[in-house]
């Protein structure tokens, strides 16, 4: 199959957000050769906050199990967000047990994917959350109930897996 991404859609911006830094790894290289060109990557849950609020973004690919807060955490406050309400957001999870699959979809996920997927399914599910978006992206702002950031110079702590060669990503 052929995984290149119409050219409508390869200046989206994609954030991948995941704890292993493999997995962020294989995630950036194959949508990075699959045509997007604008994909970055979050350590963890805390970072990809971060990451969300510094920057507007298209689609949120997001494990659930990472520490500092979890994909389901992520989700709920994204959808919280009037800014990100609509921002398409994929989790990533090694769990098909119903009652998270229930509380993914309950807490507004657009897609879910089990891991382990083949690059196929990957590709169809950004492909598809992409094209049907009407999502305009907008940076998130903070939660009222966290502590107010400065927004000017800011720069969390995201990686962009290609300028790691020969680095484990972590």
């Amino acid at each position: 199959m052929d995984f290149t991404a119409p050219e409508v859609l390869q200046n989206k911006r994609i954030v991948v957000i995941d704890d292993q830094g493999s997995i962020r790894g294989l995630l950036q290289a194959f949508l990075k050769d699959a045509g997007f060109r604008r994909v970055d990557c979050a350590m963890d849950g805390r970072d990809g906050l971060d990451y969300l609020i510094g920057h507007a973004v298209d689609l949120v690919i997001c494990d659930w199990n990472m520490p500092k807060m979890s994909g389901l955490e992520i989700l709920k406050k994204v959808r919280e967000c009037e800014q990100t309400s609509t921002l398409p957001f994929l989790m990533l999870t090694s769990s098909s047990e119903l009652a998270r699959v229930r509380a993914a979809v309950d807490s507004g996920v657009s897609e879910y994917l089990i891991k382990p997927f083949q690059p196929k399914q990957l590709f169809q599910k950004v492909v598809k959350l992409l094209e049907n978006s009407s999502h305009q992206p907008r940076r998130m702002r903070p939660d009222s109930s966290e502590e107010p950031q400065e927004m000017e110079g800011f720069e969390p702590a995201f990686e962009d897996i290609e300028g790691l060669k020969g680095s484990s990503g972590q």
